[in-house]
């Protein structure tokens, strides 16, 4: 069974798969909150997802992804929207509050942005100081072993 299909099946088996059609029936998910064996379940497949996600990004980039982090992705088509802007200079400030404080405890979280520019969208195309570091983010794992300890890959 596919990933998505994976997780679209345990929704059908838990509300039906009407919520396909009409979105507004995944509320009816709330009544699975504390039933234990739900939980698990989708807790065991959101893993088993974001652990071959790390493997592809291992394969592929040669970075190491703990699974077990908060993944953070953002994919969109690239633009000097506001949003991604944003969540920069969100990555900018959690990266100085851990250099600034190596020992604050913060849960581990993993930083993925993935899209691209229009033909014809030249500025997204441009280097800027964002872009810089979008592409030093990457390396910001390796800046000391107080990164990985304070929780930023």
């Amino acid at each position: 069974m596919g990933p998505i299909r994976e997780l679209s099946s345990l929704i059908d088996d838990a509300i039906s798969p009407k919520w396909q059609s009409q979105p507004q029936h995944l509320i009816d998910l709330l009544k699975q909150s504390e039933d234990e064996a739900f939980l698990q379940e989708m807790a065991a497949i959101k893993y088993r997802r974001k652990t071959d996600l790390a493997k592809f990004i291992k394969t592929n980039y040669k970075l190491t992804v703990d699974p077990h982090s908060i993944f953070d992705i953002q994919i969109k088509r690239i633009h000097s929207y506001k949003r991604q802007f944003m969540n920069i200079l969100h990555i900018l400030h959690l990266y100085n509050k851990l250099k600034a404080e190596p020992k604050l405890e913060m849960l581990p979280r993993t930083f993925i942005f993935g899209g691209k520019a229009a033909p014809g969208y030249h500025i997204a195309k441009e280097d800027h100081p964002a872009d810089q570091y979008r592409r030093g983010a990457g390396k910001w794992g390796s800046v000391g072993p107080q990164s990985h300890e304070s929780g930023l890959y």
